[in-house]
């Protein structure tokens, strides 16, 4: 039961990132974007990869992630999520980073904030935090 409920909580959370980017006056800069045009079998595999970073599955989630071949901010956050997960900190932080400029600079400041708290940066990590939080609060979640 109580991994049944992780599972819908994980698909919702998916969903209202997907929907949030979708959102007129989501993205925080004028040239910010998470338009991917995926299409709904994408959407599905995305679901399905979210939820096995969310299991820390990252080795299978990196090799489906290769099988999708669709480069999207969507994608690019779970890819920075499992290489995290494997200890990739140079790869996950270039991911993150190149995220702050989309609708998804929220989740990817919290990326870095977490890079930051492994390497035992807490100054860098609360004021990565701190951005997260104001970021996701003014897009609505």
């Amino acid at each position: 039961m109580w991994r049944q409920l992780k599972a819908a909580a994980t698909v919702c959370g998916l969903t209202a990132t997907l929907v949030a980017c979708a959102l007129p006056g989501a993205s925080r800069a004028p040239n910010a974007t998470c338009q991917d045009n995926l299409t709904p079998a994408e959407n599905t595999r995305l679901v399905t990869i979210a939820q096995l970073v969310e299991d820390k599955k990252p080795y299978a989630a990196l090799a489906e992630l290769d099988n999708l071949g669709v480069q999207s901010p969507k994608t690019q956050l779970l890819r920075a999520k499992a290489y995290r997960q494997i200890d990739r900190r140079a790869q996950a932080s270039q991911h993150y980073r190149e995220l702050l400029d989309t609708c998804l600079a929220g989740e990817a400041q919290h990326g870095l904030g977490l890079l930051a708290a492994q390497d035992g940066r807490m100054t860098d990590s609360i004021a990565a935090d701190r951005k997260s939080t104001r970021l996701n609060s003014s897009h609505g979640y």
